[in-house]
């Protein structure tokens, strides 16, 4: 879809097989930036606003992941609204979570994060062992932070700067790379 226009959208009919956390992968391409879109499952918001970046020309694509979205089983419609137009949309892919595959292991027994959603900052708790660094992304792919760490098992990470969205949480180890969701209100 080329030349998109403030207003559009697009609507497909999913037959989700099982009920599943999945990823969106949505190409775009802008030779100036400032695209505006967000996603909706039967009439209800499944994400914020996403905003599509600068590519440098119309014909380069950049790949927009928007990770730990949640499908119901059974006939859903996606719809994706485009609030702000001037890109081209190629694809749109969705992919179920295998985590096995991924490698990348939730830890939701293993760590707490709180206040979720949080305002000002998150606080961590983190299980013992080989820590690293932690790295928070936004739900379209891009770092907004990393913080190394080095076998603490408690820590106030400020996020009063972040705009508010849903953030992903990666916490490094020696061995392996944890994963958690929060919410910047």
């Amino acid at each position: 879809m080329g030349w998109t226009q403030s207003g559009e959208w697009l609507e497909y009919t999913l037959e989700v097989s099982e009920s599943q956390k999945v990823e969106v992968l949505l190409m775009a391409a802008s030779e100036t930036g400032g695209g505006e879109i967000f996603l909706e499952v039967n009439d209800s918001p499944l994400t914020n606003h996403l905003y599509i970046q600068t590519t440098g020309s119309e014909l380069v694509y950049d790949t927009i992941i928007i990770e730990d979205l949640y499908l119901h089983q059974g006939v859903q419609k996606l719809k994706i609204h485009i609030v702000e137009g001037g890109f081209n949309l190629d694809r749109i892919e969705i992919k179920a979570y295998e985590l096995f595959i991924l490698g990348v292991p939730e830890f939701e027994s293993e760590i707490s994060l709180y206040p979720n959603p949080a305002t000002s900052s998150i606080r961590l708790k983190l299980p013992e062992g080989m820590h690293r660094e932690i790295e928070l992304w936004s739900v379209n792919g891009r770092l907004q932070r990393k913080v190394e760490v080095h076998n603490i098992n408690e820590l106030l990470i400020p996020i009063e700067d972040l705009p508010e969205g849903i953030y992903i949480l990666n916490l490094v180890s020696e061995n392996r790379i944890y994963r958690k969701k929060f919410i910047k209100q």
